[in-house]
């Protein structure tokens, strides 16, 4: 692959300053000038893909940002969380960022249809755009001022616009879309206006990923059965497709059910995708109530989603080996140009410490999991760390599980359970009083086993005691505790004058804290699960050219995830942070794997 290499003149390409181009900073950090350099000099050399691996904390969205204000490129910019989309728009404060339609309010709620449409889906909040649309067939929404088509318009003639993966996948096969500011009745139809010059992927080792959830192809079961339909046994691809093609158009005869026709509506459209699959790319998953029908990569389906773009920059700290990324990705006749980007943090704030503890499996023992508990503690108590908050990445909820009691006695770590959202979680390192959750099945209280689902709720019994015993967060859930009028299940915090530590397999990717994470302690590598079929069917998939395609990236996954997680601890020049690996498996992965160079010169081994 071709690397365009580290130049001084690359920086003549670039402003002196960030503000000449618009933005709020005054100045550039250590090297995002070079970066910026480096990839408009591939653009203008007629490469039309660009990888760029950059470290954390490089400032990987401000030189995206950058490249396309400089080269006057409309740009679409894809990110995978919430906070990146935050990050991108306090960065470019002229961009603007578009969801889904289930994010915007009707702007008639009480209109014709409205109240029959609650009802049958036993809502009582104020419908959504997507309500509208799928239930009572609005068809003139640009006179009815909906703020959905006001917000595609606005975002149309932006020159950056942000979106997340899914939606963007989504909108990527329309060729038309309605821009929603006529005043008239005329149909004010422009091609996709977000199918631009240049689409910028972030955190693009989750872009696979992103892309194969989005195209998946799900078939409800209960769905299927209002319906009148049988789905196949076979989890054979191509005997789905046969049953696609033989199932053909699907009609509802009583049309006043207004939620089976929507959602034989979504039926008949993921029948007639499933007819033009390549069912050798393709896999069945089953679950209780729903079977997917899915990519196993996102090369299944490039033709209908990047390569819609005429120029593709995608960047990450972990983008792991290029060569495995571009076939993952099916981008390999777009013949991409690799940008390596060395850290310009000081080695000193940025150690990686190899302390091979024991090595976890599938059949680890009980004194495995203290054994990994014991230095995990070790680690928290040193002077130097105590007053520090910290993370243990643990790679799965089971892990979570097994460290917790031998960690309980200590008030300092937060276990963390699947039902507190990743937004909560990144708060706790911002302020000590949340009320972010989105589910009300667990209660968390530092130090203890979360409440299992057989005990789901905490009451306010339960938060008293918390407080009394300085625990510092509790979950209520609906009607035990709460306030009249409140709806959402909280999470509250409590600050008795130390440190969160927090125990969770979220934190390692998408979060951008400076100065907040003091250490942090990766527990297990994060090898994906054999039992899952996607998974399995990755790691055995072979290419004509790469037999071992899939083994290789079944390792460069697991890498990539460590890389990822060793960068949350130091996100500027002058933070500082120092992270623990302390799986033994992790040595023989490091020896097998591609890593980056500043990965590679910040590892030490310790006894």
């Amino acid at each position: 692959m071709k690397t365009i290499p580290i130049r001084d003149d690359y920086e003549a390409l670039c402003p002196a300053s960030p503000h000449d181009l618009g933005f709020e900073e005054e100045s550039w950090w250590p090297g995002q000038r070079q970066s910026i350099g480096r990839v408009i000099t591939a653009y203008l050399e007629g490469n039309d893909t660009v990888l760029l691996n950059a470290p954390p904390g490089s400032g990987k969205t401000l030189v995206a940002a950058a490249v396309g204000r400089i080269m006057r490129l409309r740009t679409t910019t894809m990110t995978h969380t919430l906070q990146l989309q935050d990050q991108y728009l306090r960065t470019a404060t002229w961009a603007r960022t578009l969801k889904g339609k289930s994010n915007y309010p009707c702007g008639l709620p009480e209109r014709d249809g409205a109240t029959k449409v609650r009802l049958a889906l036993r809502r009582s909040d104020v419908l959504t755009v997507e309500d509208c649309d799928e239930y009572m067939g609005c068809t003139n929404p640009w006179k009815r001022g909906c703020p959905y088509f006001a917000a595609i318009g606005e975002a149309a003639d932006c020159d950056s616009v942000i979106l997340n993966y899914s939606y963007a996948t989504r909108i990527a096969g329309i060729p038309y879309m309605r821009r929603g500011v006529c005043e008239d009745d005329t149909d004010d139809a422009i091609a996709n206006p977000f199918l631009r010059e240049l689409a910028v992927l972030d955190e693009g080792h989750l872009a696979n990923d992103a892309i194969v959830d989005a195209y998946a192809l799900e078939f409800w079961r209960g769905t299927l059965a209002r319906a009148k339909l049988t789905m196949p046994t076979s989890t054979d691809p191509t005997d789905w497709q046969a049953w696609a093609r033989e199932v053909g158009t699907v009609e509802v005869a009583d049309k006043s059910d207004i939620v089976l026709v929507s959602r034989v509506r979504g039926l008949n459209d993921r029948l007639r995708a499933l007819e033009k699959i390549e069912p050798s790319e393709w896999i069945v998953r089953r679950e209780e109530k729903v079977t997917k029908v899915q990519p196993i990569w996102a090369r299944a389906v490039t033709r209908r989603f990047l390569d819609k773009f005429p120029k593709l920059l995608i960047m990450s700290a972990t983008l792991g080996n290029p060569d495995l990324l571009v076939s993952k990705l099916g981008l390999e006749s777009h013949e991409p140009t690799y940008v390596d980007v060395p850290s310009t943090f000081p080695l000193v704030n940025r150690p990686i410490f190899y302390w091979p503890v024991v090595k976890l499996s599938s059949k680890s023992e009980e004194g495995d999991y203290a054994a990994i508990a014991s230095a995990i503690q070790f680690i928290a108590d040193q002077p130097n760390l105590a007053e520090r908050k910290g993370i243990i990445h643990t790679g799965s909820y089971k892990l979570v599980r097994r460290l917790a009691p031998y960690l309980r006695e200590d008030s300092r770590f937060l276990l963390h359970e699947e039902a507190v959202t990743r937004e909560a979680l990144v708060s706790l390192f911002t302020k000590e009083d949340v009320s972010i959750c989105d589910k009300g099945r667990a209660c968390i209280l530092p130090g203890q086993l979360p409440m299992s689902a057989a005990s789901p709720v905490a009451s306010s019994m339960d938060v008293a005691r918390a407080e009394e015993e300085g625990h510092r967060s509790v979950m209520q859930a609906d009607g035990f505790g709460k306030s009249e009028g409140t709806e959402d299940v909280e999470l509250h915090c409590h600050d008795v004058g130390y440190p969160w530590i927090i125990v969770t397999p979220s934190l390692s990717t998408g979060f951008d804290l400076p100065y907040r994470v003091g250490w942090q302690a990766v527990a297990k590598v994060p090898f994906a699960d054999l039992g899952d079929s996607l998974v399995k069917a990755r790691r055995d998939f072979e290419l004509p050219a790469d037999p071992r395609f899939g083994k290789r990236s079944y390792d460069d996954d697991a890498i990539n995830q460590i890389i990822q997680a060793s960068g949350r601890a130091v996100r500027a020049p002058d933070d500082s942070g120092v992270t623990y690996i302390l799986d033994g498996n992790f040595w023989g992965l490091y020896k097998r794997a591609y890593t980056p160079g500043y990965f590679q010169e910040a590892i030490t081994w310790v006894n």
